[in-house]
């Protein structure tokens, strides 16, 4: 978009961080309303916990005509106040900040039970595909005797040993014929200057490495019936790696800053803990894919007669005896047929299975919906949660841009960066990526019908998941996956929209059948398949990307970007802003200049042991940078930090004395209590409202001066230029 001389631009952006970020970007939303800044706002964009605030504001502000309800309506004579008092939708708000579990304990239980019926319908997948493998593997293998030779229908070629790995090594030899012809081709067209074809043949090497994989499941079996089981191994499992597994698995989300952080450090304490962190996540990550397997051998030791062949079924246990007689089966065949009919039971109930049916993310979604988005015109505030996205009025609101990310972790359209991810918008009019393309807004809830609000909103917060763009913690994804932390959605992809239709004759119709199974995406998302050419596209958090929601401002080459960053950041580190710049200079070729050290080092003296012994100061809480779209044209941003300087209020500094962590404590807390919203929303309100009044110290360059009353005489030209921006596109 074109610079506009006339208009220039103004972004709003909150940032990700739950429910927390949410209480503190509600203050600065009043403190944009109460300072009669909010018409001057074109666009607002929100991610993650952001969005709860972003969605309740535009949304009544249609519903009322472009009426703020969040704040106070003030006259245009009377001054901004110090502090503001809670209107009855700012109420509504805040009775639902526990949101999560609003009810109590029967909310604990009711999450419980959709979070195992995920883990049950992902049981029918696994178990489903168990049954099939072992059906095959008894039927070609009906006896011990039989697992070092090919029994083929009855026909019997003895392998011995150690002959018995013939397959494997008749593999490797046509692998190695086969490269060795292609060696010899390329030696012969390479002088020619012929480049290397972009299609290996992969295949071979991979249909050659799963014959050594089934023999080494014959091999695993000849060992299990020497050995009577594998109850030790078993054992051991269960009681030293399944507690690590679990472990990581509850707190894998921090794993990523303490992974990230290693990898920088040079020290040998860092290098061993960098190595020690990547053993613990491999071991939790091969626990579940373990017994998995050894469940497998199971089937097949139960189903195999042993080292002699007029030995008996011994080991088969009682119910998968009384399934053969069920069913009338006899012979050495009688669990191969059991094992077949159970896996082609569990087909038909699985081709029934939906990807987005059981995850978590439709009880995310009503949760927010219920606590954020009402009717605020009437006393009893029934929900507005099936509000359409398009129906965001930009002639009373901001125009809504609500940031997500679209996992590519299968697509060599951005792995070779690294990230894994794109960014993804939901707004009135468009939807999509450049990586998808875009679509009609419209068109896109049109083709889904339960895309609406909230669940823009909730996929926009859907922290937890398998796949998180560029956060992903690949060992762990299959683990995950099956565990159904799946906050995540599977969206209609908007290039499917705007595409040519294609024939439905053959394989069309054959892929169209495919596109419809869930288990197909549920096993994309285990194996990191997910890619931009998908008919369906799987959706996190936008913060896996961008945490602070001010790429797509960039984009659109704001002159004045103002963003409220509530994210957790106890380092003080602003490791989300150093990330944004390395991606808009990367990929929009804008440069981002911003003085915030002196609010990091402010902060971390108030903070902890130290709330309440360091001076009080009037900020800085924020920062005014500069932003370097080229072509000689520049704009400004805004930086409001959740920051500490001691001026805060008497009930903020309270809190901050008890609650060490205040005010980045962790994002896996969103059970606030009254109090702890109300200290995040005040926080909020205090930092915004006092920039906006000249009252509080903001960060310019190496100086810190009072913005925007105080004269900028003594500051350098650029940033005394800036200032003035800032002035004259806001109004003040």
């Amino acid at each position: 978009m074109p610079p506009d001389e006339k208009r220039e631009l103004v972004g709003l952006a909150l940032s990700g961080g739950g429910v927390r970020s949410a209480a503190f970007a509600l203050g600065v939303v009043q403190a944009v309303t109460s300072n009669r800044l909010l018409k001057r706002i074109d666009y607002l964009s929100t991610v993650s916990g952001g969005g709860f605030t972003g969605s309740a504001l535009t949304s009544t502000l249609t519903r009322s005509n472009g009426e703020c309800l969040l704040a106070s309506a003030l006259s245009p004579v009377t001054p901004a106040p110090q502090e503001i008092a809670d209107t009855k939708v700012v109420g509504r708000i805040r009775d639902y900040s526990n949101y999560l579990i609003p009810n109590g304990l029967p909310d604990v239980f009711r999450s419980a039970t959709v979070v195992l019926r995920g883990i049950a319908a992902n049981g029918l997948i696994v178990l489903t595909a168990l049954f099939l493998l072992a059906a095959i593997t008894v039927f070609f293998n009906p006896s011990a005797l039989e697992l070092d030779s090919l029994h083929i229908f009855g026909w019997r070629l003895p392998l011995g040993k150690p002959a018995h790995l013939l397959p494997s090594l008749v593999a490797a030899g046509v692998l190695f014929l086969a490269y060795a012809i292609w060696a010899i081709n390329r030696s012969q067209i390479s002088q020619r200057g012929a480049p290397e074809r972009r299609v290996a043949p992969v295949w071979l090497l991979g249909a050659t490495l799963a014959v050594f994989a089934l023999d080494f499941q014959r091999l695993a079996l000849q060992i299990l019936f020497e050995h009577q089981g594998f109850g030790a191994l078993t054992t051991w499992i269960q009681s030293i790696l399944v507690p690590i597994a679990a472990a990581v698995t509850l707190f894998y989300d921090k794993l990523v800053p303490l992974l990230d952080r290693a990898k920088v450090a040079g020290s040998l304490s860092a290098i061993i803990g960098r190595v020690a962190g990547k053993a613990v996540v491999w071991v939790a990550a091969l626990v579940l894919p373990l017994l998995l397997w050894l469940l497998y051998l199971d089937f097949c030791y139960w189903g195999m007669t042993g080292l002699s062949l007029h030995e008996p079924t011994l080991n088969r246990p009682a119910w998968l005896s009384w399934l053969a007689g069920w069913l009338a089966v006899a012979g050495r065949y009688d669990t191969a047929i059991v094992y077949g009919a159970l896996g082609l039971f569990g087909l038909i109930g699985v081709s029934r299975l939906r990807g987005n049916a059981n995850s978590l993310h439709q009880l995310y979604r009503d949760r927010i919906g219920k606590a954020f988005l009402f009717d605020p015109r009437s006393p009893d505030f029934p929900p507005d949660d099936t509000r359409k996205v398009s129906s965001l009025d930009p002639v009373y609101a901001p125009y809504h841009l609500i940031n997500a990310t679209v996992n590519l972790q299968g697509s060599h359209y951005l792995n070779k960066r690294g990230r894994d991810a794109d960014f993804f918008i939901f707004s009135p009019l468009y939807t999509g990526s450049a990586a998808t393309g875009y679509a009609s807004m419209q068109q896109l809830e049109r083709s889904e019908i339960s895309l609406d609000l909230a669940r823009a909103i909730a996929i926009s917060g859907a922290a937890v998941s398998s796949n998180m763009g560029a956060n992903s913690i690949r060992p762990l994804t299959f683990t995950l996956a099956l565990l159904n932390a799946r906050l995540g959605y599977w969206l209609t992809n908007p290039y499917k929209l705007t595409a040519s239709p294609p024939s439905l004759h053959g394989w069309q119709r054959l892929k169209g059948w495919f596109n419809r199974q869930g288990w197909l995406y549920l096993g994309a998302e285990i194996f990191g398949l997910l890619s931009e050419k998908m008919d369906s596209i799987y959706l996190t958090d936008g913060g896996h990307i961008d945490n602070l929601g001010i790429y797509e401002l960039l984009r659109r080459r704001c002159r004045v970007i103002i963003l409220a960053d509530a994210e957790a950041d106890a380092g003080m580190t602003f490791g989300s802003f150093v990330r944004l710049q390395r991606y808009a200079r990367i990929d929009l070729g804008i440069r981002i200049s911003l003085p915030w050290q002196a609010i990091a080092t402010t902060t971390r003296s108030h903070m902890g042991a130290n709330a309440g012994t360091g001076d009080c100061r009037s900020g800085p809480h924020a920062a005014l940078g500069t932003i370097d779209y080229g072509d000689g044209y520049k704009g400004c941003l805004l930086y409001l930090k959740s920051s500490l300087s001691g001026d805060e209020n008497d009930y903020i500094r309270d809190y901050g004395r008890r609650y060490g962590a205040f005010p980045h404590e962790t994002t896996g807390d969103q059970f606030f209590s009254e109090e702890q919203f109300e200290a995040y929303r005040a926080l909020g309100f205090h930092i915004a409202n006092g920039v906006f009044q000249g009252s509080d110290a903001v960060c310019l360059d190496d100086s810190i001066s009072p913005l925007p009353n105080t004269p900028m005489e003594s500051l350098r030209t650029s940033q005394r230029d800036l200032a003035r921006l800032f002035r004259y596109v806001m109004g003040l």
